[in-house]
């Protein structure tokens, strides 16, 4: 019986470690991700690097990358046909 017990809280504490892990790396992912951008940058912004980016529709963001050169992509039921 002694080496039952042993064995679950050997067991509990590998899973115990486990998730403490998972929440650690977590939280680290979510900090180090808080900073991406959320727009796509042109040669001709004027604020390049300041760090601070305004959220963008993705109406925008899409001619933001037609206008450099990004393929437009039309959808149906039936069929994608692909447009430059």
């Amino acid at each position: 019986d002694a080496v039952v017990e042993q064995y679950e809280e050997a067991q509990l504490d590998a899973l115990r470690r486990g998730l403490l892990l998972a929440a650690f790396l977590a939280v680290i992912s979510l900090a180090v991700t808080r900073h991406l951008p959320t727009r796509i940058r042109t040669d001709d912004d004027e604020n390049v690097g300041d760090g601070v980016d305004e959220p963008v529709s993705p109406a925008t963001a899409t001619r933001r990358s037609h206008e450099l050169g990004a393929p437009r992509v039309r959808t149906n039921p039936t069929r994608t046909l692909i447009r430059r």
